[in-house]
């Protein structure tokens, strides 16, 4: 059963560690492959990478740097992969999820007050029995305490219909979590990933939203992949266009969920979209290649994600005019591949086009926004070999910086107690 193969792994036996850590790495992978291969799910998926699950030394010269984050931060910059960290303003940034790729990221990010927390362990259980729910906490909490991080994020996207019992259990497995974290870890962060609408984006219109917001820290809305089902013209189209930003957040907002805890997830990757043959190279719309998703003829899934500094390499190098697009409040270019004899359209979003979406999170009163994913940048230009990608880097970083640092009551506070 899964609760006995998580017991092998983090019991107390006589097998060696790294043989017990060699198998949970090829159970991981091997439960991945299983998942994926249920779902048929052909969009990209991206998931944190673990070092070791095992407690771990205090890597910091000042041992007191190994301890959790009490800093309350009252304007959020919450965003993922912590692989490049050397090159993040930690002053801007406040919390990294996956942020576990390098223990020496723990010293530079406690010494800035920047939580680190990890993806919740796989698989979630969603299960009736508290027993099983309770494990699985206390496994997370060792994990977080043996790798001095400051909580989890569940990113929990299966479909869930409404009536579906899951649904209570996610939200259970949720509260418990916080509850139990708070009380053993005070000043630890719990939240939770959800669709950039609540309504049944991808499946998922059962998740109890309102609750989930209740029994967590924080909501990040992951306001990218809009275009996951199209039931329209099957068309490429923005990742995330501002209309768009605006219906998903008004519409938590209606539920009753606190704009104090709802972060403004962006992407920092775009699509490139192959048109369907005979497309002009001149073309303002890109008609797609039938590619489903989850039931549903048409999905960006027809698309490849492309980080920021990479779709931006392309326009430097080529001299490349982008277009902006007024209904979506996004931009897009073409490009022509002779060989393939097709049209390609790549929409991505810029410095200027997620400012706008951090001036609408700030109109409302969100706590945060933050990227996916901080590593889509190229702060040096060494990986693309872009000499503009510094200045482009840093144009992002500041578009970021300006939501923070001109945010209402930005300033941090220290918690004194556990709890919310």
């Amino acid at each position: 059963s899964t609760q006995s193969t998580w017991g092998f792994f983090f019991s107390d036996t006589s097998t060696s560690m790294t043989v017990r850590l060699l198998l949970f790495f090829f159970f991981c992978i091997f439960s991945l492959a299983s998942c994926l291969t249920k779902q048929q799910k052909t969009k990209l998926v991206r998931l944190p990478e673990y070092s070791t699950f095992s407690p771990q030394p205090c890597p910091c010269p000042n041992a007191s740097l190994c301890d959790n984050v009490q800093v309350v931060h009252n304007s959020e910059i919450f965003g993922f992969d912590g692989t490049s960290w050397r090159d993040y303003p930690l002053d801007v940034v406040t919390t990294i999820a996956w942020g576990v790729s390098d223990p020496m990221l723990v010293c530079a990010a406690h010494a800035n007050g920047v939580r680190l927390i990890a993806g919740a362990p796989s698989p979630i259980p969603l299960s009736p029995d508290r027993s099983v729910r309770a494990k699985y906490i206390q496994q997370a909490l060792e994990m977080v305490v043996g790798l001095h991080l400051d909580g989890i994020t569940f990113d929990y996207e299966d479909p869930i219909a409404v009536g579906d019992p899951r649904s209570d259990y996610y939200t259970r497995l949720v509260e418990e979590t916080t509850e139990a974290f708070h009380s053993a870890l005070p000043g630890s962060q719990i939240s939770v990933c959800v669709a950039w609408s609540p309504d049944d984006i991808d499946g998922r219109g059962g998740y109890d939203y309102l609750a989930l917001s209740r029994g967590s820290d924080l909501l990040y809305v992951m306001m990218y992949d809009t275009q996951s089902q199209v039931f329209g013209r099957c068309v490429a189209s923005a990742n995330a266009p501002l209309s768009v930003v605006q219906r998903g957040i008004s519409r938590y907002l209606q539920l009753g969920i606190s704009a104090a805890n709802l972060v403004l997830g962006v992407p920092w990757y775009g699509y490139r979209y192959p048109c369907l043959h005979g497309t002009s190279a001149q073309a303002e719309f890109c008609p797609l290649p039938l590619v489903p998703f989850r039931g549903v003829n048409c999905s960006d899934a027809a698309g490849t994600e492309i980080g920021f500094a990479q779709i931006s390499a392309v326009v430097d190098n080529n001299s490349i005019e982008v277009l902006w697009d007024n209904s979506t409040q996004s931009v897009y270019f073409n490009t022509y591949n002779a060989t393939e004899d097709t049209v390609y359209q790549w929409w991505f979003d810029t410095p200027d086009t997620l400012a706008l979406k951090y001036s609408y999170a700030k109109s409302v009163g969100l706590r945060g926004v933050g990227p996916y994913t901080f590593s889509d940048l190229d702060a040096t230009g060494e990986t693309t070999h872009n000499p503009k990608a510094p200045a482009e880097a840093r144009a992002m970083w500041d578009a970021l910086a300006q939501f923070r640092f001109s945010h209402p009551d930005s300033s941090s506070t220290r918690r004194r107690t556990g709890g919310r």
